[in-house]
């Protein structure tokens, strides 16, 4: 019996000699992987990041530039469109000035000398009513039924609305 647990012993304290030699080297070997694959790494990684940054800044200067395409070709089209706007509005304002009649006026224009001072009324001049035009259309939100808010034909210059 002494015989078989010395050889039991022997076996297992060589069987554990042997895994420890193995996770030794195991582990060195393991050590000398990692240098060389952060090497690598460390190389491809700076040009990895210099590619990428090359092709985001090619990217947005593209992008950059069909912008400012967008835009110029947005500015010539509303210049067109305002160009054409004006020209109508100049034409239709000639149009009606020279339909319009010339009101003469029976007061000589004055000049005031631009330092004078000119008084400035303190009460508004009072207006002319009409017994049939209101003085003003409250046309204040309610509750219920609508009401008209329509100044009267022919008080257009007396009737006022009050919101």
């Amino acid at each position: 019996m002494d015989s078989e647990r010395k050889k039991v012993i022997l076996i297992r304290t060589a069987t554990v000699v042997l895994a420890l030699f193995i996770l030794l080297v195991w582990s060195f070997n393991l050590q000398n992987i990692w240098r060389i694959e952060h090497a690598a790494n460390v190389a491809s990684d700076g040009q990895a990041w210099q590619d990428l940054k090359d092709n985001l800044s090619q990217t947005l200067a593209e992008a950059r530039t069909e912008l400012d395409k967008l835009d110029q070709d947005k500015k010539e089209k509303d210049g067109v469109k305002n160009a054409a706007f004006l020209n109508d509005l100049l034409d239709e304002t000639k149009r009606l000035a020279s339909s319009a009649p010339l009101i003469a006026t029976s007061a000589p224009a004055t000049t005031t000398p631009p330092n004078a001072i000119t008084a400035l009324p303190t009460e508004a001049a009072p207006r002319e009513t009409s017994p049939d035009c209101p003085a003003y259309i409250d046309c204040m939100p309610t509750i219920g039924s609508a009401q008209p808010c329509q100044i009267p034909v022919g008080c257009e210059g007396i009737t006022e609305i009050a919101y």
